[in-house]
């Protein structure tokens, strides 16, 4: 019936041919799309830091970024290579001493928990 409605309309104008199909946008909700820069608001999200620890990051590391008002913005590669640089130098931290050794290969837990740099605190041993 739609169809037959569009024939008669494209005849009306005086078009030949098939007509062009409109089609609704892909729900993109799924699609992930990494931001260029971060805000002291967007940090909770974008970097995993309250506003006040962004902005206190910026300032210790001396992160080149632009204040626009109150907001502090800043490239998210500038703030990733700092962390990654001010986690280097805490090489002092202390280690968990009580935690078991992780097995390094097989299926079990320890070893999966092991391949993601992590230890398993609680629980008994496998």
């Amino acid at each position: 019936m739609k169809r037959a409605v569009a024939d008669a309309v494209t005849a009306a104008a005086g078009e030949t041919g098939p007509s062009a199909r409109h089609l609704r946008p892909r729900a993109t909700s799924a699609l992930a799309v990494a931001p260029a820069l971060v805000t002291d608001l967007t940090a909770p999200v974008v970097v995993g830091l309250e506003a006040w620890q962004f902005r206190q990051l910026v300032k210790d590391e001396h992160i080149p970024h632009a204040r626009v008002g109150q907001r502090v913005i800043a490239k998210v590669e500038d703030v990733v290579s700092a962390v990654e640089e001010l986690g280097r130098r805490q090489t002092g931290a202390p280690a968990n001493d009580d935690a078991p050794a992780p097995a390094t290969s097989g299926r079990t837990a320890d070893g999966i928990l092991a391949r993601m740099g992590r230890v398993r605190t609680g629980g008994r041993p496998t």
